[in-house]
């Protein structure tokens, strides 16, 4: 392949929030390994962002000035009068698009001007799944893709206990990736055992339903029960709506620290220097794969995460970190302290599995060859 068109049909993906979440790394992450891997790639959005300028990465813009609801629905033919231009103007071979529900009513169109490119798409959530009376249009829109890729197997059966077939027999599951080298210090932190300060962390986007006061009231109770020496502290590094909320309730608590949004550039080494890394989670949001736990396998420190079925599958129900139960603030209390307690070279072991792990099965350049090879050919 020579030539790919990636296309984000969702204004805003990016400054929403500060450029903070999974999905940010996720679209980083396909369009630099495409290009790394010598493809052209030509990146369709409404806003622009250096992160998503390079070698080989050429970005076009579809701007949307006014983002109300209804523009957004006009926006999408502009958009795929655009792809339509794109496809004759660079011969591209693929078109790859992350899925918006906003957007699902073009897909039909997006992919008649296509013709016989095939399209790809990026199913990470869908309307169908919180609002039941969405599922008939939606699944006949879905099915103008030629391969839908789902983030997790709780996505893909989602999908094809509403639409069956038709639906699955064009889906694969490609749960979530990461590229290492950009944790190159992986190795000492991994070596490096908990001081007198011990730092645990959350880092990404800040929802209102992913958990965190969970965390927060989990850590105060583990603070309060800990008999070590050690000073405990808990930091968040990300934005989002529940981040004022979370400062304002926190605010007496000083070993609760909340930073904001920080650079995508910066997080390796900020995700490197805490001692203790957070994956929060709710059942709301258990369906997902997330990214930040393929990346915190990758920086060589210990991983708690809350334990969900993906979760397990991911950490391999412990083999490469500590979990606490949905819910329950006192679980993660009581897994925290037990991490406290855990001896150094069972704690090393776990975390140089995990990047050894992650090297083995979960980069980037692995994920997109499995996508690359379930791409139909001789499309009509």
């Amino acid at each position: 392949m020579q030539t790919a068109l990636y296309l984000i049909p969702y204004p805003r993906f990016f400054s929403q929030h500060n450029n903070v979440g999974g999905h940010v790394a996720h679209a980083y992450g396909i369009t630099a390994e495409l290009a790394a891997s010598g493809v052209e790639v030509h990146i369709v959005m409404d806003e622009d962002i250096d992160l998503m300028h390079g070698r080989n990465r050429t970005v076009h813009l579809a701007p949307l000035a006014d983002n109300s609801a209804f523009k957004r629905i006009l926006w999408g033919k502009s958009l795929v009068q655009k792809v339509a231009g794109l496809v004759r103007e660079t011969g591209a071979e693929v078109c790859y698009m992350r899925y918006s529900v906003g957007f699902q009513n073009w897909l039909p169109a997006l992919k008649r001007s296509l013709g016989t490119v095939p399209l790809v798409v990026e199913v990470n959530s869908f309307g169908s799944q919180r609002r039941g009376w969405m599922a008939p249009l939606e699944g006949r829109f879905l099915a103008a893709a030629d391969l839908i890729v789902a983030i997790s197997k709780p996505v893909a059966d989602k999908m094809e206990s509403l639409w069956g077939p038709r639906i699955a027999n064009k889906t694969i599951i490609v749960n979530n990736g990461v590229d290492p080298g950009r944790f190159p210090d992986w190795d000492q932190a991994a070596a490096r055992p908990f001081g007198t300060v011990v730092r645990a962390g959350y880092t990404g986007l800040m929802e209102t339903w992913y958990g965190l006061d969970d965390v927060a009231r989990g850590f105060l109770q583990a603070k309060a029960d800990f008999t070590g020496e050690a000073a405990l502290e808990l930091h968040f590094v990300g934005d989002g709506p529940h981040l004022k909320t979370m400062r304002e309730r926190y605010a007496d608590q000083p070993s609760i620290v909340f930073h904001g949004a920080r650079p995508f550039s910066e997080m390796p080494e900020i995700i490197s220097g805490l001692d203790i890394l957070i994956n929060s989670d709710s059942p709301r949001k258990a369906y997902t794969s997330p990214i930040k736990i393929y990346e915190y396998m990758s920086s060589g420190r210990p991983i708690l995460s809350a334990s969900t079925a993906q979760s397990r599958m991911q950490l391999e129900d412990g083999r490469f970190g500590w979990y606490y139960e949905l819910d329950q603030p006192e679980s993660v209390a009581k897994a925290l302290q037990h991490l406290l307690e855990t001896p150094q070279d069972r704690i090393e072991e776990k975390t140089r599995a995990a990047r050894k792990f992650v090297e083995e099965n979960h980069t980037w350049k692995q994920r997109l060859a499995y996508i690359l090879s379930n791409i139909p050919k001789g499309l009509p």
